[in-house]
């Protein structure tokens, strides 16, 4: 069996394609339907930018990791106080919560080998 090996560059270079025009859709959309749907869909976008970014970096960069997960749990209460479901609310913080555990656990370990 093969081991495949996958270009990190072009996968990242694809992402970061990718969030701009999800991004540009997102502002697009807002001055056009003035919803607030699609600042929801600007916070994904600025989560695909981070994870992109963090995917072509040749280093581990806990804080971009962290950063995508905060954009996510943003996008995630902005839906609940948009729909009135405190469902979403409570998932967004607990998404919150374990970005910033990870983040902790992977800033102490990276602490650790220096």
């Amino acid at each position: 069996m093969q081991r495949t090996k996958v270009d990190t560059k072009r996968l990242g270079n694809i992402g970061l394609i990718i969030s701009f025009l999800l991004m540009l859709f997102g502002i697009i959309d807002y001055f056009v339907n003035p919803y607030n749907y699609s600042i929801t869909i600007i916070l994904l976008s600025f989560a695909a930018l981070f994870s992109s970014i963090k995917i072509r970096a040749k280093k581990d960069l806990p804080l971009l990791r962290f950063a995508a997960g905060l954009c996510i749990a943003l996008a995630l209460v902005l839906h609940a106080i948009l729909i009135q479901n405190q469902y979403f609310a409570a998932f967004g913080f607990m998404t919150l919560l374990v970005f910033a555990v990870d983040y902790v656990k992977h800033s102490k370990h990276m602490k650790n080998q220096v």
